[in-house]
């Protein structure tokens, strides 16, 4: 792969781990970190007020999920930008087959090339054949 290749690549996931960490950060202060409204208990509990404790709980849920999503594409970005410093980014971690340069493109935190991928996706698993492709 050539160096300036490489070096947008590199560019564009620090560029994605910046504003993954910006959104983690927002997500956590303005859904995570407030404590949830609790029913108080009284006859007199309205069902609107019943409709907005499911709603904030659904609120929390969702980005709980989101956060979640978002740590582990964290985690992607920051294996791939190791592999970039170790010298094997762009290497299948399967087949040890290089990946397609559009391939990386695209997906810059993949670790498969589109061969393996689709094997992993096809069958949740990735066969013994395309191991030992590379």
């Amino acid at each position: 792969m050539r160096k300036r290749d490489l070096d947008l690549i590199q560019h564009n996931l620090l560029k994605m781990r910046r504003r993954l960490m910006e959104n983690l950060q927002r997500i956590k202060e303005d859904n995570l970190q407030a404590p949830p409204r609790v029913a108080t208990g009284d006859s007199g509990t309205s069902q609107s007020h019943m409709a907005d404790l499911a709603s904030d709980h659904f609120d929390r849920e969702n980005s709980l999920q989101l956060y979640l999503y978002e740590r582990r594409l964290l985690h992607a970005i920051d294996e791939a930008l190791h592999r970039i410093k170790e010298g094997t980014y762009g290497i299948c971690a399967v087949c040890s087959s290089p990946i397609n340069l559009r391939r990386l493109m695209a997906v810059p935190n993949t670790k498969l090339c589109i061969r393996c991928q689709e094997e992993k996706e096809r069958n949740g698993v990735i066969s013994k054949a395309l191991k030992s492709r590379g």
